[in-house]
């Protein structure tokens, strides 16, 4: 069973992604904030990452896992604009996300999930 970290500081956020991941067959663990992330991912197949996190911001976390030579997919789930340049500073750290703006539905969490995991 593949494992997926959820990092999402918002816990009924966080509880929904997890509900669909598990009814698609995967293992969820939750991490509230950047430093659990961190401390939380060795064991995950990939990595849902929310942006605006307390302790440590998502693409500080994406820059601790390049420093560390961490190699997980990453789907980043964002409620910051597109035209704040977001995307293009986090793929400037890591080429290989994929985006989700919020709010998305179930169906674009799954597809966005399963086109990153093997």
């Amino acid at each position: 069973m593949k494992k997926i970290l959820v990092v999402e500081d918002e816990p009924d956020e966080a509880k929904s992604m997890q509900m669909v991941l598990e009814g698609e067959g995967y293992s969820v663990a939750i991490a509230p904030d950047g430093k659990e992330a961190i401390d939380s991912m060795q064991g995950a197949d990939l990595i849902v990452l929310d942006i605006i996190l307390p302790r440590l911001h998502g693409d500080a976390v994406l820059r601790e896992m390049k420093k560390r030579g961490i190699k997980k997919p990453v789907v980043v789930v964002t409620a910051v604009s597109r035209e704040v340049g977001v995307e293009k500073d986090l793929r400037q750290i890591k080429r290989d996300i994929v985006f989700l703006q919020k709010p998305f539905s179930s169906s674009e969490l799954v597809a966005a999930v399963s086109s990153k995991i093997r």
